[in-house]
């Protein structure tokens, strides 16, 4: 079983390590790994030897809780929860003011009330009075902070915990204190505590909505798919819910609705607009026989449909999965980040603890000693470390979303960035993948039109697109035409099959060479390479006696391939072509798409074994195919990427999927991932340059030159830190 679960109480990049562990601890879990940017968890186990239940129930003890009830998870908990979350900033904020103004007034020689004027016991009770307020509304961080630090697993809300919490107390100290007249006076600081609490707030709060902006393209696709739909039955039409709809169901599709379900139509014409679905900004026209999408709209026109497919079977609603499931993978580059945060909690509240000891030491001032602990506590950022990588790859995810391409894994950009050679399949890849007939050849009594009744009905009971180009010759023709019998298909090669009673065969002049009884004239085998060397595709059609003839078939060369390979090679990737197809007809296209390096005559399995070849020569692949015959390649490459046209095994096969067809979208790809590496780096970068550089300052190194941090400039830091992290990530979305 593999599933994503929502995960409430995690703030940082330590919490993420503790939920991970925790998940993987129970026995039967074969993965876990944590989405910190959607609070996620996404864990695997073997059903045979543990629940759901057990996974919450370790995750429970860790501290934090996996929600498990169906629709517990959706947005509008969210939604509500970051409600909450303003409002209890806006009212910490307003207490914060005027206990700042309560506590430094004096300084600015603002006007106060003798009961509360500065240095007296009211004016700490005024302070007390204000402060409390403000963590109660904030008790979050010390609910979840004080117990994992007792648990010896603390986190970024242990520090903050602690650090307003150690300030807190001291100050509830003097405050009593205050009130002895023999005794001691010491100064409060509820506004440090007060103050830690509500700047963390803020940096929580806008890093919260800052996130949120990453699955704007998500929701654009989930809100895709209308509610209701116009079920027909017989003379009525009656309003359904979308997501009753099942496999056979007949629909009305009006002016202007989006398309509940995927299906065919079957009376009527549209104009669809599936930019939402696929990027492409064209209208495709829709009539009788054409598959139409859930989620796209129907522009002009009205159509019935038939259902085959709906609710979560639908594409659309595959794709927001492989989205969510992406999302929820971990980019190798994260790595560094996990390292340092599974130790860095322990090492700053170590260094906090042995700042304060050497400061009173130094000082013999307890205050200052405590002062200089809450500064070490307070400006660490762990969340900086936690949120370097995921927002970015998810970022990225989102926005290859939106341009029509999918993302399986995070992984994925790495592997992009990193591969140095393309292997393009031809046919439907470099080619339009919709050949066509160009012209018959006869090397019998047979006539062309005998000649193609012959080959569609072989031809009619294959997948292959040359299958296509034969039938539609026939029916262009007006040839009547049934399926062969005895079927039988050579992969790469030919077909042969029962026509009229009558063995027959149809394939590449080398499966002729072997199928035939004798070996292929010269003359016939002259005039096919002939016309193979124009790109022309030559098909042999011959019975066990007799050669019948040739039919040539050709498939026109994407316009934007030249351009495509031109622009792989500017950005440094050498470029390979991969065909089953002759020789000749190989070279033909390689040279108008301008690809040097070539095979052709190639098997699928042959496919697989020259990546594996490239791979152990030290190259790093990258598979670009849309068939059957592509997807053990597409597999064993270091990347496969499948072309949105092509088969579903070829779409399961590969890490990427091209939604529109579009080679250009791959050049996209490779743009977003190198952005999204650099961003992640500049991420990791900062978040490292940071704590290195904030935390000796706040543990007073550079007192002695007259520069300190205060606890309140700690916590704003802090916050800043986090929030510069996020932010970068999202100039992802807006290139």
């Amino acid at each position: 079983m593999d599933k994503i679960y929502k995960i409430n109480g995690m703030s940082c990049s330590v919490c993420a390590a503790h939920v991970e562990k925790a998940a993987s601890a129970v026995d039967g879990v074969l993965s876990a790994s944590v989405n910190l940017t959607a609070n996620t968890l996404r864990v695997s186990w073997d059903e045979s030897k543990c629940s759901e239940k057990d996974i919450a129930l370790s995750i429970k003890k860790a501290g934090y809780k996996m929600i498990i009830e169906k629709g517990s998870s959706g947005g509008a908990d969210d939604d509500k929860a970051v409600a909450r979350q303003k409002a209890g900033l806006i009212a910490s904020v307003v207490l914060l003011l005027v206990l700042v103004y309560v506590a430094m007034g004096h300084m600015i020689k603002l006007p106060l009330p003798d009961i509360v004027g500065h240095g007296t016991f009211g004016n700490c009770i005024a302070q007390l009075v204000l402060c409390v307020p403000v963590i109660v509304i904030n008790f979050r961080f010390f609910k979840r902070g004080i117990p994992l630090l007792f648990k010896c697993q603390p986190n970024m809300d242990t520090l903050i915990s602690v650090g307003s919490g150690s300030a807190f107390i001291y100050s509830l100290f003097a405050t009593v204190t205050a009130a002895i007249p023999s005794a001691t006076h010491h100064n409060v600081y509820y506004e440090t505590a007060a103050m830690i609490l509500t700047f963390v707030s803020v940096g929580k709060y806008l890093e919260a909505r800052a996130k949120a902006k990453t699955g704007t393209a998500l929701e654009k696709l989930t809100s895709m798919i209308p509610a209701e739909a116009e079920l027909v039955e017989g003379d009525i039409i009656k309003t359904v819910p979308a997501e009753s709809l099942k496999a056979g169901d007949i629909i009305l599709v009006r002016e202007g609705v989006s398309i509940p379900a995927d299906g065919i139509v079957i009376n009527g014409s549209g104009i669809a607009d599936e930019s939402g679905l696929t990027g492409e900004s064209l209208p495709v026209e829709k009539t009788e026989g054409d598959s139409v999408k859930a989620g796209t709209i129907n522009l002009n026109g009205v159509f019935r449909m038939k259902v085959v497919s709906s609710g979560g079977d639908t594409v659309i609603s595959k794709m927001v999965a492989l989205v969510q499931d992406a999302a929820a993978t971990k980019a190798p580059i994260a790595s560094l980040a996990d390292k340092v945060s599974s130790v860095f909690v322990p090492a700053v509240m170590s260094i906090a603890l042995i700042t304060g000891i050497v400061w009173f030491f130094i000082t013999k001032d307890f205050e200052i000693a405590l002062k200089m602990c809450v500064t070490v506590l307070v400006v660490s950022c762990p969340c900086s470390l936690g949120l370097a990588t995921p927002v970015a790859v998810t970022a990225a995810i989102y926005k290859s979303a939106e341009h029509g391409i999918l993302v399986k894994s995070a992984e994925a950009f790495e592997l992009l960035e990193k591969a140095d050679t393309v292997v393009l399949d031809k046919t439907g890849t470099i080619t339009e993948g919709r050949p066509s007939v160009q012209g018959v050849i006869s090397y019998s009594e047979k006539d062309d039109n005998e000649i193609i009744r012959i080959a569609a009905s072989l031809e009619k009971a294959s997948n292959h697109p040359f299958a296509e180009a034969f039938v539609a010759e026939a029916d262009d023709r007006a040839i009547v035409i049934t399926p062969a019998d005895d079927y039988e298909n050579t992969p790469g090669r030919g077909i042969s099959g029962t026509v009229s009673g009558k063995k027959f065969y149809i394939g590449n002049i080398k499966f002729a060479n072997e199928v035939f009884s004798e070996k292929l004239p010269e003359n016939i085998v002259s005039s096919a390479e002939n016309e193979a060397s124009k790109g022309n595709t030559p098909l042999i059609l011959f019975s066990e006696e007799a050669v019948l003839g040739c039919v040539l078939v050709a498939d026109t060369v994407k316009a934007e391939a030249a351009e495509f390979v031109s622009d792989l090679k500017k950005r440094g990737k050498g470029v390979v072509m991969l065909t089953g197809d002759n020789e000749k007809t190989a070279a033909a296209i390689a040279s108008k798409a301008g690809i040097e390096t070539f095979r052709a005559g190639v098997f699928p399995h042959e496919k697989e074994e020259y990546i594996r070849y490239l791979i152990q020569d030290g190259k790093k692949p990258i598979m670009v195919g849309d068939g059957i015959n592509d997807s053990a390649a597409l597999t064993s490459a270091h990347l496969g990427i499948a072309m949105g046209s092509g088969t579903d095994i070829a779409i399961e096969s590969a890490d990427c999927v091209l939604l529109k067809d579009s080679l250009s979208d791959l050049l996209t790809l490779l743009d977003t991932s190198k952005f999204a590496l650099r961003i992640i780096k500049q991420n990791l970068f900062w978040a490292l340059f940071y704590n290195c550089l904030c935390i000796p300052l706040a543990a007073g190194v550079l007192v002695p030159v007259g520069i300190a941090f205060s606890p309140m400039f700690a916590s704003a830091a802090m916050s800043l830190s986090s929030l510069f992290v996020v932010t970068n990530a999202l100039r992802i979305m807006k290139k």
